[in-house]
C-alpha cells in the first residue's frame, strides 16, 4: 500500500508540474507555433513517465501476488520455502520396553540366559581373554570412505548456497529495492530450483573432489555461470 500510495503522490505531482508548465508558456511572450510544440513535448515526456510508473506496479502487483500464492503451495522437496520437515524420532523397540518394564519377565530371562550359557574353562578365565593372533587380518578400508557420511551432503549443499548467490546477484544487480529479495527464504523461494539445474547441467559434480575444485573455482570467477544463467531465466529474472 506505501508504495501504490509513492505513485499516486507521483502522479499527481507530475499532473501539478505539467500544468504549472503550460501556464508558464501560456502567458509568455513567446508565439503561439512554439508554445503549442512545447506542451506536445511535454505531453509526451508525461505520458512516458506514467506508462514506466504503471509498469512498475504492475510488476509489483506480480510479484506480491505470487509470494502470496507460493505460501500455499509447498516445494517438491516438502514444507514450505523448500524446506523438508524433520523425520518422526525413532520409536522405541520393544524389547527396551519390556527391560524397563515388567521386572519378573526380566529376572526369568536372566536366569535362562545363566543356565544355558557356557561355563567359562578355569585356564582360558585365569589367563583372561586370548590375545588376538598376528595373522589376523586388519578390517579393510574401504575405498570410497573419504570422510564422514554427511560431508559430502554438506558441502553440496554450500555448492547450492554458492550458485544460488550468484544467480541472485546477477538477476538483481540493479533493479528496485522492492524486486530484490528480502531475506533468505525469498531467494530459496526464487533461485533454489533454479540452481539446483545449474549445477546439474553444467557443473555435474559426482566425486567430493569435484565438489571441492567447484567451491575453489567459482568464487574466484563468478561470471563462469553467466551463459547458463541466462538460458536457464528469462532476462529479468523469475517473478516469483
Amino acid at each position: 500500500m506505501e508504495k501504490i500510495g509513492y505513485a499516486a503522490t507521483l502522479y499527481m505531482r507530475l499532473t501539478w508540474m505539467e500544468e504549472g508548465i503550460k501556464s508558464f508558456f501560456i502567458h509568455s511572450y513567446l508565439p503561439n507555433k512554439y508554445v503549442h510544440f512545447f506542451i506536445l513535448f511535454l505531453k509526451i515526456l508525461f505520458i512516458f513517465l506514467i506508462q514506466n510508473c504503471l509498469l512498475s506496479l504492475g510488476y509489483l502487483f506480480m510479484d506480491d501476488l505470487s509470494r502470496a500464492i507460493s505460501q500455499f503451495a509447498p516445494s517438491s522437496s516438502g514444507g514450505m520455502y523448500g524446506n523438508s520437515m524433520p523425520p518422526n524420532p525413532p520409536h522405541h523397540s520393544d524389547a527396551t520396553i519390556l527391560a524397563a518394564g515388567d521386572t519378573s519377565q526380566d529376572w526369568e530371562s536372566f536366569e535362562e540366559r545363566v543356565l544355558l550359557e557356557p561355563m567359562p574353562d578355569s585356564a582360558s578365565s585365569a589367563n583372561g581373554p586370548a590375545p588376538a593372533s598376528a595373522e589376523d587380518p586388519a578390517p579393510a578400508e574401504q575405498p570410497g570412505e573419504r570422510g564422514p557420511p554427511g560431508l559430502a551432503a554438506q558441502k553440496r549443499d554450500e555448492l547450492h548456497r554458492l550458485v544460488r548467490s550468484q544467480m541472485r546477484h546477477f538477476y538483481e544487480r540493479g533493479r528496485p529495492r522492492w524486486q530484490q529479495c528480502q531475506t533468505e527464504e525469498d531467494e530459496i523461494l526464487r533461485y533454489s530450483e533454479h540452481a539446483a539445474r545449474v549445477i546439474k547441467d553444467a557443473l555435474e559434480p559426482e566425486t567430493e573432489e569435484d565438489l571441492n575444485m567447484w567451491l575453489e573455482y567459482l568464487p574466484r570467477n563468478p561470471k563462469l555461470l553467466t551463459k547458463f544463467f541466462k538460458e536457464e531465466l528469462p532476462p529479468r529474472g523469475p517473478l516469483i
